[in-house]
């Protein structure tokens, strides 16, 4: 049995590699919020920006997921610790797959 076969007939059981890019979005679609109210206003609230897509092969198989981020609001900080730099303003976070390819060769 040759091993694009084996690869074909055994399905993947771990993650080979994995990168991050924009492929279903452009970081430039993202505007950050002003405020109509008060337009001078340095310190605008904090939101999470672009987040590039996750990309995952596994053995003959590739896969593109998009991240969803569940911000927070309205939420007591006082009873949770305050995170900062990427994790800050996200209470959670989910996959959502976008495409799977199946190849006859490793990718």
């Amino acid at each position: 049995m040759s091993y694009a076969s084996y690869k074909l007939l055994h399905p993947p059981t771990g993650i080979t590699n994995c990168a991050s890019g924009f492929i279903t979005h452009s970081p430039a679609d993202f505007v950050p919020p002003v405020s109509p109210l008060d337009i001078d206003a340095e310190a605008v609230s904090p939101s999470v920006g672009p987040i590039p897509n996750l990309i995952v092969t596994a053995a003959h198989v590739l896969e593109v997921y998009r991240v969803r981020v569940s911000e927070d609001g309205g939420k007591d900080v006082a009873v949770e610790p305050q995170r900062g730099g990427v994790m800050a303003g996200v209470s959670g976070a989910s996959l959502e797959l976008v495409c799977s390819y199946r190849y006859c060769i490793s990718v």
